[in-house]
């Protein structure tokens, strides 16, 4: 079992809840309210604008961050890649925030909010809201990055399935899967007590749920 667990928590890492969001919403077909009769679907997207999306965010969003984390643990400033001690996600947290907001300055002033729909927009900037609040809490109390990672997807797919007049809704019960199974391996593993869960949880969902929904089309 602590095998299974453990292969969870890498699956599903924090950095990697973004992608796994993009591939939701890219390749499941969805149909938008009030959509452009002209416009394509997201699923319906060339292949080719498909992949520069994804390798965007894959670059930003983890192997920007995966390749500081190793820098900071080379130069013994974290101890593990896992980073569990509470004042040693400080700078981590920090430098990912700063790729977050990179990500979303340059969507915004190279691509354009014109051209893409708001849920490009909306991810970066949702997830940097979440890091900045992980950064504040992290200085009174350990939080699960986790639990936010897996936040981010859940809020996320249930603001984007609510702009869909016509949905998979099967994505929204992975999203809630994935959930369960992250979380419960952060507790059956013992690296957070079930509060440090809830907060990262909920916190994350909220924030990312209400970015996405509420930014302007």
């Amino acid at each position: 079992m602590k095998f299974f667990f453990t292969a969870i928590t890498w699956v599903f890492m924090p950095l990697l809840m973004p992608i796994y969001a993009l591939l939701l919403i890219l390749f499941v077909p969805a149909f938008q309210f009030d959509s452009n009769p002209n416009s394509l679907q997201l699923f319906m997207y060339p292949i080719q604008l498909k992949w520069a999306i994804l390798i965007a965010f894959f670059i930003f969003g983890v192997a920007a961050p995966g390749f500081s984390f190793m820098i900071l643990h080379k130069k013994n400033m974290i101890s593990t890649l896992e980073m569990d001690g509470r004042k040693e996600r400080n700078l981590p947290l920090i430098i990912t925030l700063i790729y977050g907001i990179l990500l979303y300055l340059i969507l915004m002033f190279k691509v354009g909010s014109g051209i893409l729909p708001k849920y490009f927009f909306a991810l970066p900037l949702s997830g940097s809201v979440v890091l900045g609040i992980m950064v504040y809490v992290n200085q009174f109390r350990k939080i699960s990055l986790h639990a936010a990672g897996v936040g981010i997807l859940t809020g996320f797919i249930f603001a984007f399935c609510l702009g869909q007049v016509a949905y998979e809704f099967w994505i929204i019960i992975v999203s809630v899967l994935v959930s369960g199974l992250v979380i419960s391996s952060r507790i059956y593993l013992q690296k957070h007590q079930p509060i440090e869960m809830i907060l990262g949880y909920s916190i994350s969902t909220l924030v990312t749920f209400l970015v996405t929904f509420f930014y302007p089309n």
